[in-house]
This record gives structure tokens, C-alpha cells and sequence, in this order.
């Protein structure tokens, strides 16, 4: 909540970035969070980055029909050099989203990006991140 700095822009920036920030903290500083309506960057310490769920929108499923109410197990991967992790899917209320919990919890997951579901080999589906749950919201 503190203000430490400012930057050229919101776009020329990315997650889990650190070089370029111009800030010195006395730690090393990575962007969390970009928040594109109001032009502000959040930055903190490596552990910040940490995510255990996220939730995908734009959900386009290929191989099944739906999420099952119970969820689905599936390998996701957040970006395109992903090994990917083991998560298991989970329908939402809303229509075209569902939402993800990984295994273990995954580093620098920026919304706007891809999403990708896989079942082995098989793409089942995927979506576009909206949202990063925070660890404190997958708890509850």
C-alpha cells in the first residue's frame, strides 16, 4: 500500500519481472500484480508470486463435454514453456469459467495469459486467466 516508485507504464511490464524496476529496497523486488485501469504495478518479495488457484474464463473444452460438479483432474500449464502441474478443475457459477487448483502452488501466473488443460497427450480445453486467487482465498 505504499508508494515506491513509478514506471513508464503498466504495458511495458510483466509478473514476475525484476530487472528494469529501478527501485532498490534493500531486497529484490518482482512485480505481483498489474492493474491495468488504474495504471498501477505491485511489487514485492519472490514469495508474493506464489499461487495455489486461479480462475479461467473464455473456458473452451475440447475433449469433454463439461467440468463435473465434483471436479476434474487434469496436468495445466500457464504459459507456453510450462512442464505444467497436476490441478484439478472445479465448474463455476458462470458460464464459461471455471476455476483451477493447483497441486503445488505455481509461481508468477499472470491473468491475461493462457491457461491449457491436458488429460496425458490430449489438450482437453483452456481459457484465459482472469484472476489469481490469493493463498489467503484458497484457504478459506
Amino acid at each position: 500500500g505504499e508508494v515506491v516508485g513509478e514506471h513508464d507504464g503498466y504495458p511495458f511490464y510483466t509478473v514476475g519481472q525484476r530487472r528494469g524496476l529501478g527501485i532498490s529496497l534493500g531486497y529484490p523486488i518482482y512485480v505481483t500484480e498489474i492493474d491495468a485501469n488504474t495504471n498501477t504495478l505491485t511489487v514485492g518479495r519472490d514469495e508474493a508470486l506464489s499461487s495455489n488457484a486461479l480462475i479461467a474464463e473464455g473456458v473452451n473444452l475440447i475433449k469433454w463435454d463439461e467440468i463435473p460438479a465434483s471436479g476434474a483432474d487434469a496436468t495445466v500449464k500457464i504459459r507456453y514453456r510450462d512442464a505444467g502441474v497436476a490441478a484439478t478443475l472445479h465448474p463455476t457459477a458462470e458460464p464459461g469459467t471455471a476455476r483451477v487448483d493447483f497441486s503445488q502452488p505455481r509461481r508468477a501466473v499472470a491473468p491475461g495469459q493462457s491457461v491449457v488443460f491436458y488429460d496425458g497427450d490430449d489438450v482437453v480445453g483452456g481459457g484465459r486467466i482472469r484472476r489469481v486467487l490469493s493463498n489467503e482465498e484458497t484457504a478459506a
